[in-house]
């Protein structure tokens, strides 16, 4: 009998960087980690490359349009949490429109926070994202025993 292979959950984080600023949305009404604020991400889609993951997510959450080469890719985490998963995290610091709360269902604040004064309640992964990219941290696995295992700079 052919078993199935194991299969992981593939998804994005979207950093949008202006003047030493990152732009967070506070989640609500998602059933994961609501009340905490949170960079832009999400899950990919079957047959969609990250980037255009990455650039989908950014339009549907915060209403901007980024071009797939103006991102940057600075961190790859695999992470134990509810599921199994690896993120890739892109940052940018070209876009058009402003962003905003575009999917206020699911998020009730949204806004700029200066990369030296972030928000105490950040969501666990996007808390250690946005450290990766302070530190130019490549590379992390997480959650196994709640601390990072493995960075690789």
């Amino acid at each position: 009998m052919k078993q199935d292979r194991f299969k992981l959950i593939a998804g994005v984080f979207l950093l949008l960087e202006k003047d030493n600023k990152i732009f967070l949305i506070r989640r609500k009404n998602t059933g994961w980690e609501d009340g905490k604020y949170a960079i832009v991400g999400g899950h990919l889609n079957g047959n969609e490359k990250a980037s255009i993951a990455a650039v989908r997510e950014a339009q549907e959450e915060i209403g901007v349009k980024i071009k797939p080469n103006d991102l940057t890719l600075f961190n790859i985490m695999h992470i134990q949490s509810n599921s199994e998963r690896i993120n890739l995290a892109f940052v940018t610091k070209k876009w058009e429109g402003e962003p905003k709360n575009n999917e206020p269902e699911k998020c009730d604040q949204a806004k700029w926070f200066s990369l030296n004064k972030l928000p105490e309640n950040l969501e666990y992964a996007s808390k250690e994202v946005i450290a990766c990219y302070k530190n130019n941290i490549f590379y992390i696995e997480l959650g196994w025993d709640q601390k990072p295992d493995l960075i690789i700079k």
